[in-house]
């Protein structure tokens, strides 16, 4: 893989991880590990609870997406540092 190709990758990487707002869905991710380690009294890590967390990573994310492609209008004016505004996944694939 030349240099060219992994700054390509990185840019993309980098407009996705904005576009889904990495910080809010890790943040759920562990939330739904803190919350059954609250209720069951321990920390322990089973496949249910990985797979719930997994889950609201991912809701989360298609949240933050369906959020920015339709309020686009507002955001162009109110946030205009989201990915879709600066053409970021556009520019990124090229």
């Amino acid at each position: 893989m030349n240099i060219k190709k992994f700054k390509d990758s990185e840019k993309i990487l980098l407009a996705y991880m904005q576009l889904i707002r990495l910080k809010n869905c890790v943040i759920v991710f562990f939330a739904i590990f803190i919350t059954a380690a609250m209720v069951s009294g321990g920390i322990s890590i089973s496949e249910k609870i990985f797979f719930a967390a997994a889950a609201a990573f991912i809701i989360t994310a298609a949240g933050n997406i369906f959020n920015d492609y339709y309020d686009y209008v507002i955001d162009k004016i109110n946030r205009p540092d989201r990915p879709f505004h600066r053409a970021r996944l556009k520019e990124a694939m090229r």
